[in-house]
């Protein structure tokens, strides 16, 4: 691999596909999002990655400023901001050990070795998003969306692990939205 290649690999790149989304109620687009990571090939569609959906009876631009908020609550900077389109993304989230309060192994899950988990262990860089579609006037459809890798601190010796996320940020970001909605 060539060391322009290996830049290009280290660096997270989003690539925005706008499509038409099926059976939504306004003229909404769905936006699939490409990442780039360490330990995959292929660019990655970060929001096959997702493991929160969830609805509420508010305009998309509430849930929009919502979930700005709540990005700036875990500080998660954001890279890419789309209020019409309804996209936040940080594409280029790179964490060691912790992401605020939180340990990267609650997070992110690379496998364990006999130093515990492996998330705590290695640099982490991930890709967070959250889409926000209209579903009608006041209701909205958000899904909060998560791909990482992980690369050994001992360099480039080992090569770059491929991560799932535990589910864990992505619970945590849907509820703060929720809260900063409505409240309680």
């Amino acid at each position: 691999m060539s060391r322009a290649n290996s830049r290009l690999v280290g660096v997270l790149v989003v690539a925005l596909l706008a499509s038409a989304r099926p059976g939504a109620a306004q003229v909404q687009q769905a936006t699939p999002l490409a990442v780039r990571l360490p330990a995959y090939d292929h660019p990655v569609l970060l929001d096959t990655m997702e493991t929160q959906r969830r609805h509420e009876d508010v305009m998309r631009e509430a849930v929009f400023v919502a979930a700005r908020k709540v990005f700036e609550e875990l500080q998660i900077p954001i890279t890419f901001a789309d209020s019409t389109r309804g996209i936040l993304v940080n594409s280029q989230l790179i964490a060691t050990r912790r992401l605020g309060k939180y340990r990267m192994g609650q997070i992110i899950d690379c496998g364990t070795n006999l130093n515990g988990d492996v998330a705590d262990q290695y640099r982490i860089r991930m890709a967070v998003g959250v889409i926000i579609d209209s579903l009608a006037p006041s209701q909205s459809e958000y899904r909060v969306l998560i791909a990482a890798a992980g690369q050994s601190l001992e360099g480039a010796s080992r090569p770059p692990l491929a991560c799932a996320s535990t589910g864990f940020l992505e619970q945590r970001i849907a509820k703060l939205i929720g809260v900063k909605i409505w409240g309680s």
